[in-house]
């Protein structure tokens, strides 16, 4: 349900191509490093999107002393793609 949410509300801050693109590089920066790479969309970019949540879920639940690191990894992502291209 909360990735549902994510991307839903990524759809809407990118406003059809019109809008910005904060909110999904913030999201999904995993996806985001893999479109700046590539420059398209390919499946790699939608499998990311879908799994990076319920990952983040399960190692919550399951592995929390792992979960600071995912943090981590996250946030040195979201730097990573805001300074791509």
């Amino acid at each position: 349900m909360i990735n549902l949410i994510c991307i839903l509300l990524s759809i809407v801050s990118i406003g059809g191509g019109h809008g910005t693109d904060i909110a999904v590089k913030t999201i999904f920066p995993f996806a985001m490093i893999v479109v700046n790479i590539y420059d398209n969309i390919n499946l790699l970019v939608y499998f990311l999107t879908l799994i990076q949540i319920p990952i983040y879920a399960f190692v919550y639940y399951k592995r929390v002393k792992y979960f600071k690191l995912i943090l981590a990894l996250h946030i040195l992502a979201v730097i990573f793609v805001f300074y791509m291209k």
